[in-house]
């Protein structure tokens, strides 16, 4: 008997270390390895009966053999359900809890666009993710918003992704008080934006803004959006808009996100749902993050902070009109590759804001960037299809297409709304065994009057790759 037990603690030992080995090797590529590691919460109950079987056998009396049989398959039972009817009924009540919930909130207001103007929030849910940080502070109008502590973490900070991104605070702080602020500003972090996995190095953001941390025991701003357990519907909870010095519950909305983390489900559903004015709308199969996003306030971020985005739709009256004929030459310049990539990348977002507060106006990537008028100009695209490059310019702006199979280049002239002035092609002479394959435009640039087109030229036989220029007078 005891030789008969030594193998069984033998052979489960080699059960649970292959367990663990596969749970381990799946996990190390992509992560994860759970489908393997989760077979541990039946194998271990089921492995120590099986152990244990020998010694009740042996010592039990003829009679309560049969009550020690009944016992293990008893216990058998009780394992299985554990291992894997327990969690399934546990999801399905879980699910059916959360349609109960979004029945209940089709049947609720939603409130008025006044019901969720505040001047600042808490996230009293510390799910709030690092996008909608940087919406409610910017396109939302909020002054400020306060992180606390959050899922898994005793740290305020934010999502990107499934990752948490934390801030430091001094102890006895829960919270921070995040606000955009002048980069001389005295409570400037200026690590706190890339501690939170925030990017602050593009537009709309200019190169002086800044994110402000100013830690707090208290909630420190005036709003909290947390959750409450719902009267009368046990298990389900209300997502409310709470005022933070009255108490006051400006809005609540039925939920069954507890436990864990806030639903994010989007809906195609009309049903699910409720509209509140020009400010938004709220899902009530994801009423958290819905609510995060119809909060507005009535701050507007200075334009020394934050440029605003102002795209113009392209139109061109003469689409498919003729374009005439442009004269122009091919050059083959001398580059370094430094040079070259210099002109392809463009300046830096700082290169091109300062140039445009110098000047009044500058070109990124395209885009217009006026500093005074506190604007981002961007033309919109007529056909995503056609490769096209767009250079910005005081009065408006340029647009190259490669047409004809690669073969010609279109030119396109706009004004400041968008409107075409003018369009030609340049058009290339017919190839020959050892002449041009296709031109790529990469990069644009006005020098002397003209129109600068830098490009990849391919053509011979064997094909040959090298950096052409094609200049145009600019009219």
């Amino acid at each position: 008997m005891i030789f008969s037990v030594v193998l069984r603690i033998i052979g489960s030992a080699i059960v649970v270390g292959v367990i663990l080995v596969l749970g381990i090797l799946s996990a190390i590529p992509y992560g994860g390895g759970g489908e393997f590691l989760s077979l541990l919460k039946p194998t271990v109950p089921l492995l120590c009966i099986w152990i244990g079987y020998p010694f009740v056998m042996y010592f039990a009396t003829p009679a309560g053999k049969g009550r020690a049989l009944a016992s293990f398959v008893a216990l058998l039972a009780v394992a299985w359900w554990f291992a894997f009817g327990q969690p399934h009924w546990a999801t399905d009540r879980r699910m059916a809890l959360r349609e109960e919930a979004v029945a209940l909130c089709r049947s609720q207001p939603a409130g008025t666009p006044e019901d969720y103007k505040v001047d600042g929030i808490l996230d009293g849910a510390g799910a709030l993710h690092g996008e909608e940080l940087l919406s409610l502070l910017t396109t939302r109008g909020i002054r400020s918003v306060a992180l606390g502590p959050g899922l898994g973490s005793s740290s305020p900070g934010v999502f990107n992704g499934s990752e948490r991104h934390v801030l430091r605070v001094p102890d006895g702080a829960q919270y921070v008080k995040l606000e955009l602020v002048d980069r001389d500003d005295r409570r400037c972090a200026p690590d706190a934006a890339s501690r939170l996995g925030l990017y602050f190095e593009g537009p709309p953001f200019t190169p002086r803004t800044c994110l402000a941390t100013t830690p707090s025991v208290a909630n420190p701003v005036s709003h909290v959006l947390r959750s409450e357990p719902l009267a009368g519907h046990r298990g389900m909870i209300r997502w409310s808009l709470v005022e933070q010095a009255s108490g006051r519950v400006r809005v609540g909305i039925a939920s069954g996100d507890e436990p864990g983390p806030p639903m994010r489900q989007d809906s195609r559903d009309e049903a699910d749902w409720k509209s509140v004015g020009d400010k938004g709308r709220i899902n009530c199969r994801s009423p958290y993050s819905s609510m995060l996003q119809t909060l507005w306030g009535p701050f507007t971020p200075s334009p020394a902070l934050l440029l605003s985005r102002r795209p113009v739709p392209a139109s061109v009256p003469f689409e498919g009109a003729a374009a005439p004929d442009l004269r122009f030459r091919q050059e083959k310049p001398e580059l370094s590759n430094r040079e070259w990539s210099d002109i392809v990348n463009g300046p830096s977002w700082t290169e091109a804001y300062e140039q445009a507060a110098r000047t009044g106006w500058g070109n990124y990537r395209g885009a217009l960037v006026r500093p005074v008028s506190g604007e981002l100009i961007e033309l919109g695209v007529l056909d995503r299809s056609v490769p096209r490059q767009v250079l910005a310019l005081a009065d408006g702006f340029i647009e190259v297409q490669a047409i004809a199979r690669y073969t010609n280049v279109r030119v396109i002239r706009y004004d400041l709304e968008g409107r075409a002035l003018w369009h030609g092609v340049m058009k290339h002479p017919p190839p020959g065994p050892d002449e041009l394959v296709r031109f790529d435009p990469m990069a644009l640039a006005v020098r002397d009057g003209d129109l600068v087109v830098y490009g990849f030229k391919r053509f011979g036989q064997p094909q040959k790759t090298e950096v052409y220029v094609w200049r145009t007078a600019l009219r």
